[in-house]
């Protein structure tokens, strides 16, 4: 049933879409006279079925020379790249959306503010570090299966970045940091997509609770509802609330 529409009303196929038309309609004229008077009345009614799925809202993007370009609402800063150049969308890290860093493939669902980061911004340097720690962490999960990690931010001085992490009582030899150099080259290559995931703070605690992992709780223990979203890349939850550089760019 579409809004308020009976089960029992005539169909109508329209460019692929379905459209209903009342039974008491007596003949094609009138009834295509209805249904263009209550489709434009649906289509009009911000809430309903219709409106929602055969409207394609546009945004205002406005660019740091002050440019503003329409959009359709759910557009990546990636996607935006891609319509300027898809040069420059090659060289993209990330990117700042009404003053807060963004990953490239969030979508922008409201007018905003835009400025594409590359190597050249501090903030693509540091998302670019962030996702090379969270590689190291993927490398690490797979030779030192059930180590538990804290943070992996980026640093400025030195610039570069870290993890820390909980091995139990294993220790890493200079041949366990060759494995790893290698192992994190070949995940580097598989280009896997890093996937964000907004989640409940319920939701979280309890998968972390189910791995028994207390360093990610401890950090939760800090995070309100609506502050908290995963990035994953695999087999790994690799960031609670972080910004991923997404590597299929």
């Amino acid at each position: 049933m579409i809004d308020d529409f009976s089960p029992g009303e005539f169909t109508l196929l329209i460019a692929g879409a379905v459209i209903i038309l009342p039974k008491h309609a007596s003949n094609i004229g009138h009834r295509s006279s209805v249904i263009g008077h209550r489709f434009i009345s649906l289509i009009s009614q911000p809430g309903s079925y219709i409106n929602k799925f055969f409207i394609s809202y546009m945004i205002n993007i406005t660019f740091p020379d002050g440019a503003v370009r329409q959009y359709e609402a759910g557009s990546s800063a990636l996607d935006i790249a891609k319509s300027i150049s898809e040069g420059l969308a090659r060289k993209l890290l990330a990117a700042r959306v009404n003053k807060e860093v963004w990953d490239l493939t969030r979508p922008i669902k409201t007018d905003a503010t835009l400025q594409l980061l590359t190597w050249d911004d501090i903030d693509g340097k540091k998302t670019f570090w962030h996702s090379s720690a969270h590689l190291m962490a993927e490398a690490v999960e797979a030779i030192f299966p059930g180590v538990k990690f804290w943070v992996g931010p980026a640093t400025e001085n030195p610039q570069g970045f870290y993890y820390d992490m909980d091995l139990g009582d294993r220790k890493i030899s200079e041949e366990d940091l060759a494995a790893l150099e290698k192992k994190m080259n070949e995940l580097a290559k598989t280009n896997s997509p890093y996937v964000r995931k907004e989640l409940s703070k319920a939701e979280a605690v309890q998968y972390f609770t189910e791995k028994n992992d207390e360093y990610k709780l401890d950090l939760l223990s800090g995070l309100a509802d609506g502050e908290i979203s995963f990035y994953t890349q695999e087999i790994l939850p690799i960031s609670v609330a972080g910004l991923i550089f997404p590597t299929q760019v």
